[in-house]
C-alpha cells in the first residue's frame, strides 16, 4: 500500500510539473492545440468569458474582442485604453434626433466598435455587423492580417505564394494577400499540405493559437520590441501628470520604466492611481490590482537592487505589496 501511495504521489507531481492539470478546468481543448493554448493562457489575452468550448466555432463578435485584447498586448496597454483611443480618434457623428449613435444597428459592443474603427473588421453593409455568425478561415486570415497592420510597419509584410494549394482558386480575391501573409509566417496552415479550405468555419482554439503564432512568428511584435506604439514615452508621462490636477506622492525611474503614484485631486472619488510607464512603449495602471483599490493609500516604497521589483505598504492597514514592474503584477505578501 505504501508503494502504491508513493507511486500515486510521484505521478501527481509529474503531472503538475508538466502542466497536466492546466486543462482540467478548460473543457473542449483539442490535443493538437493544448501546448499553444497553455502559452495563450499565460499571455492573458483571451477574454474570461471565452475560456471554454474551445472547439466551438468562434463568432464575429468574439473574434473582434479577442483581436482588441491581442492588440492591447502588442501596444502594451490595457484593452480599455485601446478602446478609448479609437473611440476618441473617431467620434461618432451627431444624430439628427439627438439619440446616442450606434455604428451598427444589431450590436452595441465596445470591442466590436473598436475592432471596426481600427480597421480589423468590417460590417455586412446597411449598418449590420452580424455579431453571432461564425467566421470562415479566409475571413480569419483577413482579420489576422488587418490586426497585424494596425501595429506593424508596412515594409514588414511579406506574402507567400499559394500555388501549392489545390483550392487556391476558391480563396476570395479580397482574402488572397491575407492568406498569403498568414501562410508566409506560419500563422495559419492548410488543413492539409494541399488544401487551404477557405470556407471552413473557424474555431475558438484556432483563433487563439493563430493570434499566438502572429505574436511569435511575424516580424513586428511586442515580443521583439518591434511593434508600433500609440504614444511616445514623454507623451504618456505628460498625459498622466498634466491631467485632473495631479499631485505626485511617489515616483521613481529605472532603466526600463517610470513609476508614478499620485492622486487626481479634482476627482470626486478614487483619485489615487499607480502607473508604470515603459520606455520601450506602453503603460499599465495598477489600481485595481491592489487589495483596496478604492482606498489606495501607499507608503514605505523600497526598490530592489536590479530595479525590477518595488515594495510598499498599505497605509493604516499594513498590508505589504510586491510589484513586479516588468510584468505589471501586484503580489500581496504574507
Amino acid at each position: 500500500m505504501k508503494i502504491l501511495r508513493t507511486a500515486i504521489i510521484f505521478l501527481l507531481i509529474i503531472t503538475l510539473l508538466s502542466g497536466g492539470f492546466v486543462f482540467a478546468a478548460e473543457p473542449g481543448v483539442s490535443e493538437w492545440a493544448a501546448p499553444e493554448i497553455r502559452e495563450v493562457l499565460d499571455l492573458g489575452f483571451i477574454p474570461d468569458n471565452l475560456k471554454n468550448q474551445y472547439s466551438a466555432d468562434i463568432t464575429r463578435a468574439e473574434f473582434a474582442e479577442t483581436a482588441v485584447r491581442f492588440l492591447a498586448m502588442q501596444f502594451h496597454i490595457s484593452a480599455d485604453e485601446v478602446c478609448s483611443y479609437y473611440l476618441n480618434l473617431t467620434p461618432p457623428p451627431v444624430t439628427e434626433n439627438g439619440e446616442p449613435f450606434r455604428w451598427f444597428s444589431d450590436v452595441d459592443n465596445v470591442y466590436v466598435t473598436t475592432a471596426y474603427l481600427s480597421g480589423i473588421v468590417k460590417g455586412r453593409g446597411n449598418g449590420i455587423f452580424d455579431p453571432d455568425s461564425p467566421i470562415t478561415r479566409e475571413e480569419a486570415a483577413q482579420m489576422l492580417y488587418n490586426t497585424y497592420r494596425v501595429y506593424a510597419e508596412e515594409d514588414s509584410i511579406t506574402i507567400s505564394d499559394l500555388s501549392h494549394f489545390s483550392d487556391r482558386a476558391a480563396i476570395a480575391s479580397w482574402a488572397e494577400n491575407a492568406a498569403g501573409f498568414v501562410v508566409e509566417h506560419d500563422v495559419m496552415r492548410g488543413i492539409s499540405e494541399s488544401e487551404f479550405s477557405p470556407q471552413t468555419n473557424y474555431t475558438r482554439e484556432q483563433c487563439y493559437v493563430t493570434f499566438l503564432r502572429l505574436y511569435k512568428n511575424a516580424p513586428c511584435s511586442r515580443l521583439y520590441n518591434t511593434a508600433k506604439n500609440l504614444w511616445t514615452y514623454d507623451e504618456m508621462v505628460d498625459d498622466i501628470i498634466k491631467e485632473y490636477s495631479y499631485i505626485s506622492i511617489y515616483s521613481c525611474e529605472t532603466e526600463t520604466c517610470t513609476v508614478l503614484y499620485g492622486v487626481y485631486t479634482a476627482a470626486r472619488t478614487n483619485g489615487h492611481r499607480f502607473w508604470i510607464i515603459y520606455k520601450d512603449g506602453g503603460r499599465m495602471q495598477l489600481r485595481e490590482h491592489f487589495l483596496y483599490p478604492d482606498h489606495l493609500f501607499l507608503e514605505n516604497f523600497v526598490m530592489n537592487e536590479d530595479g525590477t521589483e518595488l515594495y510598499c505598504t498599505q497605509k493604516n492597514t499594513g498590508e505589504r505589496y510586491k510589484i513586479n514592474l516588468e510584468k505589471a503584477e501586484v503580489e500581496i505578501l504574507p
